[in-house]
């Protein structure tokens, strides 16, 4: 059982274990983890992580990859492969600038063996002012492609509006 104030962002089996990895107001803006029994459902460790967050977490074969941000002010959001044993990343690479006058909204990460996908939109960024360059884009899909070493590979951005929210 979980307070009700806590929120699960993801699940994730590995292994013999689960893995979720919630949002806490404890942690104000960090992550729990908790390494659960399948099982039986019992709590085999939690980590509290105050100074990143881990977001939108998947499994590809044993290994997790998953977005990654650094707290404000920094905001410094990146795709991450992630080591639950060792609670800390193998290798994170930053996302698309998301300082710049457009804002890139991330939705979704997958991976298979040849690489990590990450689906979003850009564009439709009303909630900064035209005179600075918000207010008339409309949203686009974006993709990014990277290896499995998060070296980044590719971009794509379509031309016709709209945005990805599931990969």
């Amino acid at each position: 059982a979980f307070s009700n104030s806590e929120s699960i962002d993801s699940i994730v089996p590995i292994g013999d274990a689960l893995y979720l990895f919630q949002g806490s107001p404890i942690l104000m803006f960090g992550v729990r983890i908790r390494k659960l029994n399948p099982e039986t459902g019992s709590t085999i460790w939690v980590r509290d992580e105050p100074q990143w967050t881990l977001s939108n977490v998947i499994a590809a074969n044993t290994v997790m990859y998953g977005f990654m941000s650094l707290p404000f002010p920094n905001n410094i959001l990146s795709v991450g492969k992630y080591d639950p044993d060792a609670n800390d990343f193998l290798w994170t690479s930053p996302l698309w600038d998301i300082q710049g006058p457009s804002i890139e909204m991330y939705f979704d990460i997958t991976a298979n063996s040849s690489g990590v996908y990450v689906a979003g939109g850009w564009g439709e960024n009303d909630i900064i002012p035209p005179d600075q360059g918000g207010g008339s884009d409309p949203m686009r899909c974006l993709l990014f492609g990277y290896d499995t070493q998060g070296n980044f590979l590719w971009a794509h951005q379509d031309s016709r509006i709209g945005s990805f929210h599931k990969a």
